[in-house]
């Protein structure tokens, strides 16, 4: 696949965000970040074996102190009663995000203006409560 299919989809992204009256940055990585309350959601465009993709970011919380069993519990039965999107845990990074994806090739603006809602009010409202049982920071607090 050519870039210039994921290009479009950024182009399309952005003009669906200028349409909505969005404020928005694009980090030098061509991501489109979207700041909201105490966290903020990074709006990635990829390829998809022949198709494109949309994934949708958001940081929990970030500089893990402890990564218990208790956290993985609770990530999981939150994961269980969520309808859109899941938490995803990064070991590596000592990170906990919240994320979701959207098919890009035929992406229309009432679903991702709906997936960013899901994703950044997810976000802000899990942050301070993952940041207590881990000793993490929030996107505010870094």
């Amino acid at each position: 696949m050519s870039d210039s299919k994921v290009d479009k989809l950024r182009s399309k992204v952005e003009s669906l965000l200028r349409e909505r009256g969005q404020v928005y940055q694009i980090l030098p990585d061509k991501t489109v970040l979207i700041r909201h309350g105490s966290t903020a959601v990074s709006v990635r465009c990829a390829e998809f074996g022949d198709n494109t993709v949309v994934r949708l970011l958001a940081p929990v919380a970030t500089g893990l102190e402890d990564i218990t069993p208790e956290l993985t519990l609770f990530l999981a039965e939150q994961n269980n009663d969520l309808i859109f999107g899941k938490f995803s845990l990064d070991t590596k990074a000592n990170a906990v995000w919240y994320e979701y994806a959207l098919l890009g090739d035929q992406l229309d603006a009432e679903e991702l203006y709906s997936a960013l809602a899901a994703v950044v009010l997810t976000a802000d409202k899990y942050d301070e409560e993952v940041c207590s049982l881990t000793g993490g920071k929030r996107f505010a607090d870094v």
